[in-house]
């Protein structure tokens, strides 16, 4: 196995969410999915699955006797509720709507224990629209900005990333309406350190620009670009 690529066919839905959660969060719902999945290929009908918390510790390089925050991090991840499907990138499905990214989480004795919502479960295992996500380019990432934005750009890597309105945008981001309400205060805590701390990771194969647009002195919308490096090799 190649030890820079640990990839993921992660539902386009699930990317597309209101980031509400932390970077912790969305590393280890990535990597649980990524547990799932394996499983879910043997056999379809599983509803429950595991994994230990040394296995997400190491992983991420949380620290390997971090339990006490790993498992408050999950507790949260289980009772955060986020909207999802938000850019409705597949124009034919109506799904969308709000749900937890693991509907039910237990903790005992150094495993994880954790089921997906009903609803959507098999949607998530098995997703006709998906980007194929790192989860070693997820490892090296810090800002929860930056995750968002590089699943994004995979989610749309041979397609344009959509002209997103400023609401949009700070959806995805997780953004409270009032938290960097001003722009500038937006672009240097969120935007530039999401886009440079993409463009500086060697083991991406893309780098991110974005345009604004104004009406009048506001700023209405916002477009990402992703540009592919040369001389790498895209599956």
């Amino acid at each position: 196995m190649n030890t820079n690529e640990i990839i993921i066919d992660k539902d386009s839905s699930s990317i597309q969410i209101s980031n509400k959660i932390t970077a912790i969060q969305r590393k280890s719902y990535n990597y649980m999915l990524k547990i799932a999945k394996n499983e879910f290929k043997k056999n379809p009908e599983k509803q429950i699955f595991t994994v230990s918390a040394d296995e997400l510790l190491v992983f991420f390089d949380i620290g390997n006797q971090n339990y006490s925050r790993l498992r408050t991090e999950l507790e949260v991840l289980n009772r955060t509720q986020i909207r999802y499907n938000i850019l409705k990138k597949n124009r034919k499905s109506k799904i969308s709507g709000a749900f937890t990214l693991i509907s039910e989480f237990e903790y005992e004795r150094g495993v994880i224990t954790y089921s997906f919502p009903h609803k959507i479960r098999n949607m998530i295992l098995n997703p006709k629209m998906f980007g194929k996500i790192n989860l070693v380019v997820i490892k090296s990432l810090r800002s929860r900005y930056s995750i968002a934005l590089y699943e994004l750009a995979e989610d749309y890597l041979n397609v344009q990333i959509p002209k997103m309105t400023m609401d949009k945008f700070r959806e995805l981001m997780g953004l409270g309406k009032k938290q960097y309400y001003k722009f500038s205060m937006l672009k240097k805590r969120v935007i530039d350190v999401a886009v440079n701390e993409i463009n500086d990771r060697e083991n991406i194969n893309f780098t991110i620009t974005y345009e604004i647009e104004k009406v009048g002195q506001k700023i209405t919308h916002i477009k990402f670009i992703v540009h592919k490096k040369e001389n790498t090799d895209q599956t």
